[in-house]
Parts: structure tokens; C-alpha cells; sequence
């Protein structure tokens, strides 16, 4: 699904470079599907306002809080409208899929609708972009052309839909989506956008943009808390517990003659841990991984793995739980993290950051070119007219020239 976006830029950049002109002409092909064929003006403005009216007076009565109907209009972008059936199969799945508790059901119904509908806004708005960068005697036939490579790779990612839907059938899905209030050729056709809106941000936003050394650097030194790093240890461990043998003079015998099998037989390590050790990594021969200071619950063992040097056997250890023999693999001191070895993090922290502040800046371009309205406007009230007091009105009868 998300391999249109670089086969729309590679496919349609020769057709990308003339700009549309300040008048913006109709986008006729999507404006018919998404206005069920009426027009974008003063009617849709009204049906804000009407529907605003409306959904104030129905709301206590209303399972959906303020809205009631698929087909109100919920927001104009530029000259696309967006209607209720364009937001709620989303917030209807997410519902159905019992995420929710239910006493915050209703609470978090509104906010998934103001979500969904932010994202479907900022979609109507790329795709207006993308359309209105073809030359416009070109617009119609290059619009069928993406819609006919967005059909195809919809079709060879059918199979996934089908299979995260838990059907078998392109009818079978269809039913599915209808129980959310959508269809197959619904989806097809949010699908379409969604192609088209990624393909937009490809094109105007960066996804990796340019990193100086200095702003590496300063980042490191900005963040040095978060390079520091702990003294930590691997080790290898020999066990022999108190609940497994007669007494303690039999344990301290058995973890003896481990260790002399190691030091002066030449055994292996870990083969006598597989064989002998009653520790809980035995069956992987002893082996422990990275831990810091102070993690262990044996205190006496984690003092000892971090004051003997790597690759010496210990001497043997008593605790509450038995006697061990442990034997250091690696050791890394407590210090900072060298910058060479988070340089490349670093890099891609500050691209994300970089990147997600451009979308942002052309998100609000977009929202200047394709000025938003939404149901969930709220005009500010104008004061009622103050009827003038008793004195007021003396005072103006006594002036009064008549």
C-alpha cells in the first residue's frame, strides 16, 4: 500500500511541473463523487449552519451526541465537502473492537470523530494539492491515470484486507465494511486519496533532510544525561544450592570440584554448567547477559562480578541460596556514551523532528489555500443590545431637539 506514493512521483513527475494559477479551477472528477454531484458554495455553508442548529437540538436525544445524519456535512475543505459517512465507519470500528471501556464510550466516541475528522481534512487537502498541480487541460486524463495505478495496487492488496477482515470474498468484505456504515467501493475510494495524499507529502516535505555536524554535536552535548551509561557486566555462572544437597559440607565439595574441573582439568565453562550447575541459566551453560550495579538480587554476587577482572574464575561464593563460582565475559566502566557510536541516532532524531516541523508548515500553507470550516466552529457572540436605564433616558429627552 505504501509503495504508490514513490511510483507516483516517479511515474507523473513530468506532468507535476507547471503550478496551478491563484483562480484554482474546479476539481471536477472528485468534487462530482464527494458533492454527490451538487456544488461547494453558499448551500454547503448554509447546510454548517443548519446542521449546527440541528445537531444543538438533538444532542440530548441523539446516541451519536451532535450528529444524526451520513449525509451531513461536517466540514468544507476548499471546494470538497466532508460528510458524516466519511468519518464514522473508522470510529465505528474502532468501538466495535471493544478498546474502549464502556463507561468512557461516549466520551471517546466525540474525540474519535474530531480525529478521524482532522485526518480526513488534512487528506481532501493534499489530494486538492496534488490534482492542482497538473496543467489544467490535463487534469481528467492525468486523474485517471493514478486513479487506474491506485486501482491496481488496491487489487494486489485486496488479500490483505481480506485477511485482516477475517473474510474470504471481495462480497464478503463489502458486507463487513457495510455492518460500519462503509462499502468496498467506499474504501477503494479512501484508498485513492490516501494514495494521493502521500504522494503529496513525498513531493513538498523532506523525509530526510540535511543534518549539520554542528546541530549533531549540539544535540549530544544538549542531551549528555541521556548518554550516560551505567557500569554493567556479562558473566558465567557455577551453582550449587543448599535445597538440592544434603548439607553444606556436600554443596561446598560439589562447587569445588566444578571448579577445579575447570582450573585444572581445561573443561569448558559451559559444558560443566550444562552438566552439573543447579543455576537457573544452566541448561545455556551458566551464561548471564548485560546487567548493571546493584541489579542482582545476591548482593554478594554482584560485587563480586564488578570488582574481579574478565576471563579469571572467582573465588567460591556463599549466599542464602548456595555457593557459586562465577567467571566475567565482558565488562563496560560507567561513563558516557562516545558520540561516534550515537552519531547516526542523533541524525535520524533530528530528522524526524525536522521533517514532521516542515509537514507541519506546509499543512498550514495548505490551510491558508483550502481555508477550513467544520461543524465544530464556534463564532464568537455578539453582546446583546443594552436597552438604555431610566437616566439614560432622561438625559436624552432633556437634550432632545425636537
Amino acid at each position: 500500500m505504501k509503495q504508490l506514493a514513490p511510483i507516483l512521483i516517479a511515474g507523473l513527475v513530468l506532468f507535476v511541473t507547471i503550478r496551478a494559477t491563484n483562480g484554482q479551477p474546479p476539481i471536477s472528477r472528485l468534487t462530482q463523487v464527494n458533492n454527490a454531484g451538487g456544488s461547494s458554495g453558499p448551500r454547503l455553508t448554509n447546510n454548517l449552519a443548519v446542521n449546527r442548529r440541528r445537531s444543538q437540538q438533538r444532542q440530548d436525544t441523539n446516541p451519536y451526541g451532535r450528529f444524526y445524519q451520513p449525509a451531513q456535512v461536517v466540514a468544507e475543505v476548499g471546494k470538497e465537502t466532508v460528510f458524516l459517512s466519511d468519518i464514522m465507519p473508522r470510529v465505528n470500528e474502532v468501538v466495535a473492537s471493544g478498546k474502549i471501556p464502556p463507561d468512557q464510550l461516549e466520551t471517546q466516541r466525540v474525540r474519535l470523530i474530531q480525529s478521524v475528522l482532522g485526518q480526513v481534512i488534512r487528506r481532501k487537502m493534499l489530494v486538492q494539492e496534488f490534482i492542482l498541480a497538473f496543467p489544467p487541460g490535463k487534469r481528467e486524463e492525468m486523474q485517471a491515470k493514478v486513479e487506474e495505478k491506485a486501482q491496481q495496487i488496491f487489487n494486489e492488496a485486496l488479500p490483505k484486507f481480506l485477511k485482516n477482515y477475517k473474510v474470504s470474498s471481495a462480497a464478503g468484505l463489502d458486507a463487513k465494511l457495510r455492518k460500519f456504515g462503509s462499502s468496498l467501493s467506499r474504501r477503494r475510494q479512501t484508498f485513492f486519496e490516501t494514495q494521493l495524499a502521500q504522494a503529496t507529502i513525498f513531493k513538498n516535505v523532506p523525509r530526510n533532510p540535511l543534518v549539520s555536524f554542528d546541530e549533531l554535536l549540539a544535540y549530544y552535548e544538549e542531551n549528555q544525561v541521556r548518554y550516560q551509561k551505567s557500569a554493567r557486566v556479562r558473566w558465567e555462572q557455577l551453582t550449587v544450592r543448599f535445597d538440592k544437597v544434603p548439607n553444606k559440607r556436600d554443596a561446598f565439595g560439589t562447587i569445588a570440584s566444578m571448579g577445579n574441573e575447570i582450573r585444572l582439568g581445561g573443561a569448558k565453562f559451559s559444558a560443566v554448567a550444562k552438566r552439573r550447575s543447579q543455576g537457573i541459566n544452566a541448561d545455556t551453560g551458566g551464561y548471564h547477559d548485560w546487567v548493571t550495579k546493584g541489579s542482582l538480587s545476591s548482593t554478594k554476587i554482584d560485587r563480586v562480578i564488578f570488582a574481579i577482572k574478565p576471563n579469571l574464575l572467582s573465588r567460591i561464593i556463599e549466599d542464602d541460596r548456595g555457593y557459586h563460582i562465577v567467571r566475567v565475559l565482558a565488562h563496560e566502566r560507567a561513563g558516557r556514551v562516545p558520540f561516534d557510536q550515537v552519531q547516526e541516532e542523533i541524525k535520524k532524531k533530528i530528522q524526524a523532528k525536522k521533517s514532521a516541523q516542515a509537514r507541519e508548515k506546509f499543512y498550514k500553507r495548505l490551510a491558508k489555500k483550502y481555508p477550513v470550516r467544520t461543524i465544530y466552529d464556534r463564532r464568537p457572540r455578539q453582546p446583546p443590545p443594552q436597552k438604555p436605564n431610566a437616566v439614560q433616558s432622561a438625559r436624552t429627552s432633556a437634550f432632545d431637539p425636537r
